[in-house]
């Protein structure tokens, strides 16, 4: 990564990368097309949300269902939609439509930030295009997809106000595109708490410039300083206020969940156990390699619950079996297996194990090179150091999820949870494989070669369900 690279001219497009994003948006097409809206997680839950919206014009109470204490804004948006009698296959459409756009942004993004690494944009396009968890939130009627979307505008500013002296203009972008991101899905306040040590460190570094402090502090110097991420925050708050103070008033506390709501009365059994003891050292720690051979739920779960090996089958394939795979007709139940009470054809079974082995190898990747990455990023104090943080955070925060909430059977672990914090995973995927192709050495090209058919796994697989969904007979 050259440290010039955000002011370096884009390199040229590629025919890679336009194929990379036509196959990302040709996907998302067919999931569109293919795809049941009455398939998607939780689907009944937000359909009656954007219902009583749609009817009320008001948020509704947490105890609706167990999806009414999510963030509004999706809601409002898609409720004069079904108050005009379009169908939920409309309404899934708004997902599909948020999916191509944060494709388009990442482009955007990946030029901006990689602009002399075209095989490691093509690459990392490619795999955001086709990775199961992201095409799976992007056909589902919930505001996963447009959260996401809009946190990706946010992520991408993330490095420009994360320096030194950071301009009003980005802290204002920055705010303003996580505070909606806020308001469709509180889980983004993660990106505000990973960008706060860099940009209380960005405020120290300004004070400190000042002539003469700080004996001879002033308000002009402070206003210098700190004005733009006082304005920002104001813009947060005024934002997201209407989520806050409705929490606060109606609950009394300003973030709440679903198990503040229905699921209540099961959680609160769950509290009498003391957090660190919720779960065993080895959910944390260990793997399961019968995720290899039957990547579905409850391999890896319930009394020998495995962390990773659930968040790769819920990433690089569907783990918890929500249709994502291609229908199986009547006649030919007799030659599919049951998981998770869904039926899950041969073709089915057989990509999706080799999608998730090679989703585990492209998770050693990622780590491997946020090691060495940050490493140098961190020497360097490049601000673009907040690009690996973030997906670090996100799987923190999935951990204290699963560990707080650790009723397995209610999915607490899913790679759609996180993919608004994976942004950075991609490039860095990219990345790598760009090195291996460049080098001379055999190891690296080795590694190159590897990489990619990991991903042409992933791909494969992606491809083969979404376009099997639409090509399948109705299935009862």
């Amino acid at each position: 990564m050259d440290r010039r690279s955000e002011s370096a001219p884009c390199g040229r497009l590629t025919r890679l990368e336009i194929a990379a994003l036509v196959v990302g948006v040709g996907v998302r097409v067919l999931a569109g097309i293919g795809f049941r809206p009455s398939w998607g997680f939780d689907f009944p839950y937000h359909l009656q949300y954007i219902e009583w919206v749609a009817q009320h014009w008001s948020r509704p109470d947490l105890n609706l269902n167990a999806a009414a204490y999510h963030a509004p804004l999706y809601y409002f948006l898609v409720a004069p939609l079904v108050r005009f009698h379009a169908s939920v296959r409309v309404v899934q459409q708004v997902s599909v439509l948020c999916g191509c756009i944060r494709l388009g942004l990442l482009w955007l993004g990946l030029r901006r930030f990689l602009p002399h690494a075209p095989y490691a944009r093509a690459l990392a396009l490619l795999l955001a295009g086709v990775l199961p968890a992201a095409v799976q939130l992007d056909s589902h009627v919930s505001n996963e997809a447009l959260g996401t979307t809009l946190a990706a505008v946010a992520v991408l500013a993330l490095p420009a106000v994360c320096g030194e002296r950071p301009r009003l203009r980005d802290v204002l972008w920055f705010c303003g595109w996580w505070g909606l991101a806020v308001m469709t899905k509180v889980s983004y306040l993660l990106l505000g708490i990973v960008a706060l040590p860099f940009a209380a460190r960005a405020a120290w570094l300004g004070l400190r410039e000042e002539r003469g402090w700080p004996r001879s502090w002033s308000w002009r110097s402070a206003r210098r300083a700190l004005g733009p991420w006082a304005l920002g925050g104001a813009l947060f708050v005024t934002l997201t206020a209407p989520l806050f103070i409705v929490n606060i008033a109606r609950y009394g506390r300003p973030i709440v969940t679903g198990y503040d709501g229905p699921l209540l009365k099961w959680q609160q059994m769950r509290e009498a156990v003391p957090y660190f003891d919720r779960r065993t050292v080895g959910f944390y720690v260990a793997w399961d390699a019968d995720i290899w051979e039957d990547p579905y739920y409850p391999t890896a779960c319930c009394s020998s619950a495995r962390f990773f090996p659930v968040l790769v089958a819920s990433t690089f394939g569907d783990y918890l079996n929500y249709d994502f795979g291609i229908p199986v007709p009547l006649e030919k139940m007799y030659f599919a297996t049951t998981h998770n009470h869904r039926l899950v054809s041969p073709t089915t079974m057989t990509l999706s194990r080799l999608s998730v082995a090679a989703g585990s190898l492209l998770a050693l990747v990622v780590a491997a090179a946020t090691l060495v990455l940050g490493r140098r990023l961190w020497r360097a104090r490049d601000p673009r150091l907040v690009f690996l943080a973030l997906p670090i955070a996100g799987l923190l925060g999935q951990i204290h999820f699963a560990t707080k909430f650790s009723a397995d059977t209610d999915g607490p672990v899913k790679g759609t949870y996180i993919q608004f914090a994976m942004l950075p995973a991609f490039a860095l995927i990219g990345l790598v494989f760009e090195r291996g192709v460049r080098a001379r050495a055999f190891t690296w090209r080795a590694l190159s070669v590897i990489i990619a058919a990991a991903v042409m796994a992933v791909a494969i697989y992606t491809i083969v369900m979404k376009v099997g969904t639409v090509a399948a007979p109705p299935v009862p």
